[in-house]
């Protein structure tokens, strides 16, 4: 081989190593989104939260992903130490979900301390919802809101 084809093959490798190392974020998966919505408490699904004091909250991710943490926490009491108020972890085969309600059964996961019930959701008041997904890591701020009073 000579210098010029050497120099030429070695102008590829560099450039190509470049090429990848610009456009890096294009070989994984887009991150992780989510959004919430307050749902009335009329469904079946919901029936075992009538009594609370705030509307249902289903959570919405910007594509199926297979689970293996949620945790959601009181912003007014985040620090490195805060008790989550429901807590959720993947068994051994999670499945991958798109949306979850918050208290309610995931498929695929099981709560941290078995029998656990989670915590009530107080209207006004901000929380954190923390997912794992593998190595993929996301949060979303949210505020539940009270059920609409009762007409006449």
């Amino acid at each position: 081989m000579t210098k010029k084809n050497l120099f030429q093959i070695a102008l590829v490798v560099v450039l190509g190593g470049f090429c990848l190392y610009v456009y890096r974020d294009r070989f994984g998966a887009p991150p992780i989104q989510i959004s919430h919505r307050s749902l009335g408490q009329r469904g079946a699904r919901f029936r075992h939260v009538n009594d609370s004091a705030t509307e249902a909250v289903v959570f919405l991710l910007s594509r199926p992903v297979a689970l293996t943490s949620v945790k959601v926490v009181p912003i007014k009491d985040l620090t490195a130490n805060t008790q989550p108020i429901w807590e959720m972890v993947a068994s051994t085969h999670p499945q991958p979900v798109q949306d979850f309600a918050y208290g309610l059964s995931i498929p695929g996961m099981h709560p941290v301390v078995q029998g656990a019930v989670p915590g009530s959701l107080e209207p006004g008041v901000q929380y954190r919802v923390l997912i794992t997904a593998g190595h993929d890591k996301a949060q979303h701020d949210f505020t539940p809101v009270p059920p609409p009073p009762n007409s006449p």
